[in-house]
């Protein structure tokens, strides 16, 4: 979804969300479009120069600046025009937590007009969008740490889930002997 959004926010052909593996020093793709996920050290290509500055790069033809990784390009067939690219940044640290890249700005359909360069008001927006971003990656990784640090205990008001399992049959035998509290929809007997 935000890859979809980000591309379509810019008119452009391709976006690939990154994000930065401080443990491997890597650059890895959480979603790239048209291609499978990737990863690759954060000092190579454009991507690894928006990480390490951070810096938001606007790149117009992306084969006539050196750090332009053509790889992808080789592997792939597809031919990379311009190139957005913009850190996603902590909100509380600021700290490069990965980029937006974003492909092949088009003045039509994209993947169908004429490319175009990526201008002041794609910038803007894309800036405010990676702060969106990087507030949802930041939440996930919190509730991912959370989950791993916190071992699974039943709490005496928690019941195992083979009861759980147990009570749900028998509510499915007698479906309208189910009580409704305050404003819930009781279920339809007839459905199941």
């Amino acid at each position: 979804v935000v890859c979809h959004d980000a591309k379509d926010l810019c008119n452009a052909d391709r976006a690939t969300l990154f994000l930065l593996d401080e443990t491997t020093d890597e650059v890895w793709s959480i979603v790239a479009e048209g291609i499978p996920p990737i990863r690759f050290s954060k000092t190579i290509g454009l991507v690894g120069a928006t990480v390490l500055g951070p810096s938001l790069l606007n790149i117009p033809d992306c084969y006539a600046d050196d750090r332009f990784n053509r790889d992808m390009d080789k592997k792939t067939g597809y031919k990379t025009n311009n190139i957005l690219c913009v850190p996603i940044l902590h909100n509380k640290t600021k700290k490069c937590i990965g980029a937006m890249q974003i492909l092949n700005k088009t003045d039509g359909e994209p993947g169908k007009g004429e490319t175009v360069r990526f201008d002041d008001d794609d910038i803007r927006i894309m800036m405010s969008f990676c702060k969106v971003v990087a507030n949802s990656i930041v939440i996930l990784l919190e509730r991912k740490d959370d989950l791993n640090e916190k071992p699974m205990t039943l709490t005496k008001k928690e019941k195992p889930l083979s009861q759980l399992e147990s009570k749900n049959e028998k509510e499915k035998e007698t479906p309208n002997k189910l009580k409704v509290k305050g404003n819930q929809v009781m279920p339809d007997p007839n459905v199941q």
